[in-house]
């Protein structure tokens, strides 16, 4: 099976991880699918984790190239179908060593080109093409990637966080807030304080409710790309069966006219036959009267000569 096939199952599952909010053993299930269609074999299964986990783990790094290079494009404004594949097509790029850049990038935009609309290959491609003067030095500046989030349940005094300087700044109520604590992969800690739970919920339904409208806008391009699939290939199927039909209908006009020259040849022939029939016939009837007119002469003279003598003997008797 081809690496095409297994970083298209690899795309799928890093866009239900990001629009559905699903973790990666439900994702699996995608790749399992995959399996029992013999799109992937299980020789893939390496790649295509590494590849869904790694885009996981440095989804920052990746985002934070994406919005430098996006000009005037927020990561909630981008169309999640684009967003996935820059993010896969980057993490291949700067972390897969054995992953040409031209195929990652090639790979990028085709997979734009079946799964986005109908221009989010030219943007995917003039984001990635940054990618190629951007050295490694340059992309790792950014912030260490997320490895997990922790919410705590209680909230924490301003002075334990090290924000203050003593312990009278606490965080007023009723506000309540949360602390976010990010835990990168080298260990050190990014805290930040959330705003009230209110505020957190209300976010959350927000960003639920695009990603829905979102997850609803990518099913509905996927129908409608698969429908057009469908019709292409139903189209192909038909103009083959027209070539092949027209292809046999030829064979039997050409035959057809094979036939009605055997058949011209042969009464030309016929005709020749029975002219020589008819001049050989003609000379047997000439030849057969030429006969019987000498024969009539040879007799009337023969006749003649007979009366004669006979008149001559009669003649002698007399005298």
């Amino acid at each position: 099976m081809s690496r095409h096939q297994a970083r298209e199952t690899a795309f799928r599952m890093i866009f239900q991880m990001d629009v559905g909010k699903n973790d990666f053993e439900i994702a699996k299930e995608t790749m399992l699918e995959a399996l029992v269609d013999e799109m992937i074999t299980q020789k893939d299964y390496p790649y295509i984790e590494k590849v869904v986990l790694g885009v996981e783990k440095e989804k920052n790094r990746l985002d934070d190239f994406i919005i430098r290079h996006a000009r005037g494009w927020s990561l909630q404004r981008m169309n999640p179908v684009e967003k996935n594949i820059l993010r896969m097509a980057l993490y291949e790029i700067w972390f897969l060593d054995d992953v040409p850049y031209e195929v990652a990038m090639d790979e990028g935009v085709e997979l734009a080109k079946v799964y986005g609309d109908e221009d989010a290959y030219g943007f995917v491609n003039a984001i990635l093409d940054n990618a190629k003067t951007e050295s490694k030095s340059e992309f790792f500046k950014v912030l260490p990637p997320v490895e997990k989030v922790e919410i705590l349940a209680e909230p924490t005094p301003v002075e334990k966080l090290g924000l203050g300087s003593d312990g009278a700044d606490e965080i007023p109520e009723p506000a309540k807030p949360k602390i976010i604590s990010i835990v990168s992969d080298n260990g050190t800690k990014v805290k930040t304080v959330a705003s009230s739970v209110e505020e957190m919920a209300a976010k959350k339904l927000k960003a639920a409710e695009e990603a829905r409208i979102n997850a609803e806008k990518t099913a509905r391009m996927l129908k409608e790309n698969a429908a057009f699939i469908a019709a292409e290939e139903a189209a192909r199927k038909e103009a083959k069966e027209e070539a092949r039909l027209a292809k046999l209908k030829a064979a039997e006009i050409e035959a057809e006219k094979d036939i009605q020259m055997a058949m011209a040849k042969s009464t030309e022939i016929k005709g020749e036959n029975v002219e020589t029939v008819e001049t050989v016939a003609d000379e047997d009837i000439k030849t057969e009267v030429a006969t019987e007119a000498t024969s009539e002469s040879t007799s009337e003279v023969t006749s003649e000569a007979v009366h004669e003598v006979a008149s001559e003997v009669t003649s002698e008797d007399t005298h």
